[in-house]
């Protein structure tokens, strides 16, 4: 009976140990860049379907139905990648620098075109 309340004390601890080491995407003390792509129009209509790409940790993500995407990060300095496109010039290409502290939220709106050519 001793051996086995040893045993259970020691995986108990391991499993605690483990959970307060480990890191997930939803970590509490993440930072997030949040990126909103909008039509230039007076509707400003959400863009689905635009790759996103952070750099340099090369994660990457698609824009959904309300033109959203969201990057969890560590605090740091990153760039947003995006090639939106608008009628007329082609794709708009942006690389916004973006800078997020600890347990920061950073908003980045971009804009282009819902018709393309």
């Amino acid at each position: 009976m001793k051996n086995r309340l040893v045993l259970i004390s020691i995986v108990f601890l391991a499993l605690v140990v483990y959970g307060c080491n480990r890191n997930t995407e939803n970590d509490p003390t993440d930072s997030y860049i949040n990126v909103l792509i909008l039509d230039s129009d007076l509707e400003q209509t959400p863009i689905s379907g635009v790759e996103v790409t952070l750099a340099p940790v090369e994660k990457v993500k698609v824009t959904d139905e309300y033109g959203k995407c969201s990057f969890s990060v560590e605090p740091g300095n990153y760039i947003v990648n995006a090639s939106v496109c608008c009628v007329g010039p082609g794709n708009i290409v942006y690389h916004d620098s973006v800078s997020v502290a600890l347990n920061q939220t950073v908003n980045d709106t971009l804009y282009g075109c819902t018709m393309c050519e």
